[in-house]
């Protein structure tokens, strides 16, 4: 008698028990890593519903997350985006005179003349041309030139 030969593996029984059993494996999963939290900051929990996905049509597990603040947690972030807040609007009404400001037509005719401007040379206010070099020059202090400046400007 002959050899009889073995039927062939089910191989679309087994990938669809494998795919059932790792869609089995995520729901656990998912849901053991759904866990409430408390600590000194406030608290998260999650929270579940059945729905209907769009794309498949399938019933699935819609998960909702929820970030709850202690009070004093919250009192301080009010605090804070209250700060922002107020900043921002503050900023805004700056801008807002700075651009009416900026876009207005400079009347250059109520400022004195270049030619009429005082004129101060750096020899005048006696700032030597080389500091620290060889020669053993120091600039002046600022003290010493506002003072030559009153003397040029007094003796004109």
């Amino acid at each position: 008698m002959g050899k009889s030969t073995p039927r062939a593996p089910d191989y679309q029984g087994a990938a669809e028990a494998t795919g059932e059993s790792n869609r089995e494996a995520i729901r656990d999963q998912t849901w053991a890593n759904r866990i409430d939290q408390n600590n000194p900051w406030g608290s998260l929990s999650y929270g579940s519903e059945r729905v209907r996905d769009p794309a498949t049509g399938e019933f699935v597990t819609k998960w909702t997350q929820n970030q709850t603040l202690a009070p004093e947690a919250q009192a301080a972030l009010d605090s804070q985006l209250g700060i922002d807040r107020a900043k921002s609007e503050f900023a805004g009404r700056l801008m807002g005179r700075a651009g009416g400001t900026l876009l207005q037509d400079t009347d250059y005719d109520k400022f004195q003349k270049m030619a009429d401007a005082p004129q101060v040379t750096r020899r005048e206010l006696g700032v030597p041309r080389y500091q620290g070099g060889s020669n053993g020059m120091k600039a002046p202090s600022e003290a010493q030139l506002q003072a030559q400046l009153l003397r040029n400007t007094q003796n004109g």
